[in-house]
């Protein structure tokens, strides 16, 4: 040992024991062990292992290797240590360290079968860890490339420190073993308090799981009963991670020929089973059987017992380790099973007891029922209510049966809780058919094993079968009216006495039922009437078009609830349907859809002038047209179109659609037909009226525009009323107003709305190759009606943010004394959006507003350059005026943004002195930043810097391979367009100025000689004031001096002194830490008189000269200055750091 070792092994052990006292549990003290162990010796390799006398096996605690993962030794464990030949075992049986570093002692150890898990080592050192003599452990480091890497001193320094490592461990041990047995009371404790404090039994199991989870790990865990009856074992509760990963239940056979439950075993003798996976290999190999689920590493079963009769079992199981589970935790499993059986045969007989009182309420509340509910769906998801409260079935329904059609009417069917929809099917070979013509009850407990003898299923929505089935006739006055269902996706999950219960509901329920058929019927036939009565008045109601046939649509929809609707117009002059009101569900579409007339239903119906009836389409379909679909929806299976005529005119069709067949009866059709005759007439006429009124209000549209054109103060408030005007009469999905700049052959959008995206930012872009390009290069308009069916004779389409394809666009060209000024566009995501008359009327409203537009915008740049040449002399004055450089560099910024609106602007001074810029004023999002340096490279600014020119970027995406690398700020995302221009000053470039912006194309030509000139303006107001603060901020350095002195010399003590001395320096230099130290060269110590961090003054310190920065300013009598201690750190002693 080296003269300093003895003070750093104590030092060690002092840590050590620190870390006994504070770590969380072993590995953490382990780890914090290496760390410690790491002053002194190489711990690259190196693991800590427990050995178990009463076992004798070894237990790997802890791991951390170059070579092989962690996770490959998580587990790893050595049984019968006294007979094993591993070098670890070795150290246990000596008692004896062990150092092998040359390849001769590796070979020796393995000729003598001395056995080496994992990668062989150049040199393996393994030291036992003892208390009073006794082995609790080993130690062991190791290098795999060196050789030499540990000797004898080495190994007698872990020798040295062996004992209060195995203390430190065992002191963790006893520890943790004592927080365990009181958890362990606790947990008996809450298992008593869990009966009264759970809602039902599922509650009970959720909560005996939690509550062991929190002393055993138990990320497996199941709770079985055993049923003689039904020979199955019913697993309530089963968490699994491989066999039911979602915590569920379910039920298994267990008088199988082929099967082998290890639960039944349990339960059959009454005692607890604990099975690794040989040995279960092994009794199913006895037992001749397969298992039943994945074989674990491990299985253990504890019986449930009370009044020594075993009710059930309780178990746990790993799948990846054989020693998961502790003999302690195998013996809490074993002592709480008691408890845990009271707990449930007392929560299961408060059950059974709560369940017959809950059964008789339900059958006195199923009897009121039609006196409180008023309509037949009321009562029947009122009776679903009550028997999905006490039979929780997974799927329900209550079925009509038609005698005139042999019809069942599936009116209420519940699958999962949801319900589904209507439907009507024919009485056939199903379960339910059976039920109606047997006149009788059919009871299915378990369909696997019982479906040889039934007829199919029938299945609906979720196409699951049903493993427990029961149906019930429904008998009114000795006629079967329909059915009443439970059913369930598991075997036997109803008893007898449940069966019985549900026969006496059934009961119960036929007469109510029929009853409140009878007044149903009844009351819808005065509801028609009252229909047809109402709709004859509609054309007196309505103040438009749209709101009458929303109106008809309303009444339609409260009678026949179809899926599908709609009204449409036919137009002889294109020979194409106009839906002008179209319902999908409940949904309204609001884009009016024009297509030409084919061959589809709607077409027969108006080539035919009669309606067109569609019971089943699946059945008809080989005698019907290819029915129209929208939106790419299913086809509809009932389908009624009806032609509206008024006079010997057709004027188009209206359409009720269901995705179920047979929905509609005759009487149903027939008054559909009715309503269709009364509604032709009134449509017609409200249509006409409306014609008239658009034209009169097409004439006071082009009237409004013109005088909001004589009224605007400027060319955006114009832009926006002319598109107020034009969203009120076309409901365009997006307009735009385009200009053409010839010179640099680009187009601004200085006006650009969407629905998707609202109003979008002035934008710029090359003129390209789309539909605007089109329109100024051909001079004339651009009309698509239906740019899916002329997109090949189109060239690409340009869509801007979120924006959605157009799928009528119309652009018109803004031309003024046969100059091309830019393009008007509307556009809409529907097809057909405009007829002929629309687009006429928007070519009268281009042509008015071209000139007051041009007049516009020649005021608005007249304006503007009288604006930008008052900034220039603003910012002259500023100059002036401002003498502090930060309040200088905010008048310029104020200046400049209004004028060019960037997302970043920056002022940058150039050190020439360190060859860096530091960026002095920055402003991201109209938010500052601080103040940053670094060095000039290979950025923009230092291309600008070096260059000593200006650079402008007007596209970075498209530029950026000519350009270097953009330097990011705040939100890191590059900036699009970016000019930069150099500040100079009597010939000296001092630095440059730049303005951002995320958007490509924002400034043109005009724009940058502004910046330049403003550039060229603030370059000496800026190299001034930079001078000024120089000045200023040396001469307040020179009267800190004068003050420190003067402060030194009236201090009464050196503490005030030193106290004094931190004030003034702390107002210059805002230190987050200062110390004065003073050098005992006797003792060979620092002594800290005074060290504040961050504002808090510490306890004067003294500590040892090492090897530290102030240990090495002391030595080399000279200052040591580090800019950036990151990146200078290789080349420094370490750092010793306080408070923080």
């Amino acid at each position: 040992m080296t003269p300093s070792q003895p003070d750093t092994l104590s030092e060690i052990i002092f840590e050590i024991w620190g870390s006994a006292i504070h770590s969380a549990d072993l590995k953490e003290l382990s780890a914090s062990i290496r760390n410690s162990l790491s002053r002194i010796i190489d711990v690259a390799n190196f693991y800590i292992c427990l050995y178990n006398r009463e076992k004798d096996s070894l237990t790997l605690l802890y791991r951390i290797d170059q070579t092989e993962p962690i996770k490959k030794y998580e587990n790893y464990y050595i049984e019968q240590v006294s007979e094993s030949s591993r070098l670890t075992a070795e150290v246990i049986k000596r008692g004896q360290s062990i150092l092998i570093h040359k390849e001769d002692d590796l070979q020796k150890a393995r000729s003598a079968d001395k056995k080496i898990v994992g990668t062989p080592a150049e040199v393996w050192l393994g030291v036992p860890l003892k208390i009073e003599d006794k082995v609790q452990g080993v130690l062991v480091v190791q290098s795999y490339t060196n050789p030499e890497q540990y000797d004898r001193a080495q190994k007698e320094l872990l020798e040295a420190l062996a004992e209060p490592i195995a203390a430190a461990l065992e002191y963790k041990k006893m520890e943790e073993t004592q927080s365990r047995d009181e958890a362990i009371k606790r947990t008996l404790f809450n298992i008593a308090s869990a009966v009264n404090l759970t809602h039902d039994l599922k509650d009970l199991y959720r909560s005996i799981h939690q509550t062991l989870k929190q002393v055993i790990d138990l990320p497996n865990f199941f709770i079985g009963f055993y049923d003689k009856q039904k020979g199955v074992i019913d697993y309530p509760y089963l968490a699994d991670e491989f066999d039911f990963p979602q915590i569920g239940q379910t039920s298994i056979q267990v008088q199988s020929e082929d099967k082998y439950s290890l639960s039944m075993q349990v339960i059959e003798t009454g005692k607890a089973l604990r099975l690794n996976k040989e040995k279960i290999f092994k009794t199913l190999q006895e037992n001749g059987k397969t298992p039943v689920g994945t074989i674990p590493e491990i299985w253990l079963g504890f019986p449930l017992k009370t009044r020594n009769e075993t009710i059930g079992i309780m178990g746990t199981q790993s799948y990846t380790d054989p020693f998961h589970f502790t003999e302690k935790e195998i013996g809490v499993m074993g002592s709480v099973g008691d408890q845990i059986a009271i707990a449930i045969d007392r929560k299961r007989a408060e059950e059974k007891a709560r369940k017959r009182a809950e059964r008789l309420t339900g059958i006195n509340r199923i009897g009121r029922m039609s006196a409180t509910v008023d309509t037949l769906d009321q009562l029947l998801q009122a009776i679903y209510e009550e028997i999905n409260g006490i039979f929780k079935p997974d799927a329900f329904f209550i079925a009509f049966f038609d005698q005139k059609n042999n019809e069942l009417e599936f009116r209420l069917l519940i699958e999962e809780n949801q319900r589904q929809p209507s439907l009507r099917v024919p009485l056939r070979r199903g379960f339910s058919s059976k039920v109606i013509l047997d006149r009788k009850p059919l009871v299915i407990r378990d369909y696997e094993r019982e479906k040889e003898n039934l007829p199919p299923g029938l299945l609906f929505g979720n196409q699951k079968h049903a493993l427990s089935w029961i149906g019930v006739p429904l008998i009114y006055r000795d006629q079967v009216i329909g059915l009443v269902n439970i059913q369930s996706y598991q075997s036997q999950t109803w008893n007898d006495e449940d069966i019985q219960f549900f026969f006496t509901i059934a009961d119960q329920l036929a007469g109510m039922l029929e009853k409140a058929r009878l007044f149903e019927e009844a009351r819808k036939h005065a509801e028609r009437l009252a229909v047809v009565n109402r709709i004859g008045r509609l054309s007196a109601t309505a103040g438009n078009l749209d709101q009458l046939l929303e109106a008809i649509y309303l009444e339609i929809n409260g009678i026949f609830k179809p899926d599908s609707f709609f009204i449409s117009f036919f137009d002889q002059r294109s020979n194409e349907l106009e839906f002008v009101f179209l319902m999908d569900g409940n949904k309204r579409e609001l884009d009016k859809k024009r297509v030409p007339l084919g061959n589809g239903f709607s077409a027969k119906v108006i080539r035919d002038q009669k309606p067109l009836v569609i019971r089943d389409y699946e059945h008809e379909r080989d005698h019907v047209p290819q029915g129209l679909r929208f939106n790419g929806n299913k086809p509809a299976l009932s389908w009624i179109g009806v032609p509206l005529k008024y006079g010997n005119q057709i004027i188009g069709l209206v359409n009720i659609q269901s995705y179920r067949a047979n929905v509609w009866n005759e009487e149903d059709i027939q008054l559909f037909f009715t309503i269709a005759d009364q509604i032709a007439g009134t449509i017609e006429k409200m249509r006409l009226f409306e014609e008239a009124s658009a034209r009169a209000e097409r004439l006071t549209v082009i009237n409004r525009i013109g005088k909001a054109a004589a009224t605007a103060d400027n060319l955006d408030q114009l832009m926006t009323a002319i598109y107020e005007e034009i969203e009120a009469t076309f409901k365009p999905n997006a307009f735009f107003i385009a200009f053409f700049d010839q010179k640099t052959d680009e187009l601004e959008f200085r006006f650009h709305i969407n629905t998707t995206n609202g109003k979008l930012p002035v934008m710029r872009r090359l003129l390209g190759d789309g539909f605007c390009a089109k329109v100024i290069r051909e001079r004339k308009t651009l009309i698509i009606k239906n740019y899916e069916k002329e997109n090949e004779l189109l060239p690409r389409q340009i869509v801007f943010g979120d924006q959605k394809p157009a799928i009528s666009w119309v652009g018109v060209p803004l031309m003024l004394e046969n100059q091309i000024m830019g393009v008007v566009s509307i556009q809409s995501y529907a097809a057909y959006a405009w007829n002929d008359e629309d687009i006429q009327l928007f070519f009268t409203i281009t042509d008015q507003i071209t000139g007051s537009i041009e007049k516009a915008r020649l005021f608005e740049e007249a304006r503007a350059r009288a604006e930008r040449l008052t900034v220039i002399n603003r910012i002259g004055k500023a100059g002036e005026t401002v003498d502090n450089l930060d309040k200088l560099m905010e008048a310029i910024y104020e200046e400049i943004h209004p004028i060019f609106k960037p997302g970043t602007f920056f002022i940058a001074f150039l050190d020439r002195k360190t060859d860096e810029l530091e960026t002095r004023f920055l402003i991201e999002n109209e938010k500052r930043l601080p103040v940053a340096r670094y060095p000039l490279g290979n950025g923009l600014s230092s291309k600008v810097i070096l260059e000593k020119k200006p650079l402008i970027i007007h596209h970075y995406d498209q530029e950026q391979d000519h350009l270097p690398k953009q330097i990011l700020f705040g939100d890191f995302i590059p900036s699009q367009s970016w000019i930069g221009v150099p500040l100079k000053f009597e010939d000296q470039i001092i630095g440059l100025v730049n303005i951002q912006s995320q958007r490509s194309n924002v400034w043109n030509e005009e724009d940058i000689q502004l910046f330049f000139t403003i550039a060229d303006q603030i370059s000496g107001s800026i190299a001034k004031a930079r001078l000024f603060e120089d000045a200023n901020r040396r001469a307040g350095r020179l009267a800190v001096l004068n003050r420190i002195g003067m402060l030194a010399a009236s201090a009464q003590n050196i503490d005030q002194m030193f106290n004094n001395i931190y004030e003034e320096i702390d107002s210059i230099f805002k230190p987050d830490t200062f110390f004065i130290a003073f050098y005992d060269a006797t003792a060979d110590e620092l002594e800290f008189k005074i060290l504040m961090d961050e504002g808090q003054k510490s306890e004067n310190q003294r500590v040892p000269i090492g090897n530290g920065l102030s240990s090495k300013v002391i030595a080399e009598k000279r200052p040591l200055v580090i800019n950036h201690y990151e990146k200078e750190k290789s080349n420094l002693p370490r750092q010793m750091t306080g408070g923080k």
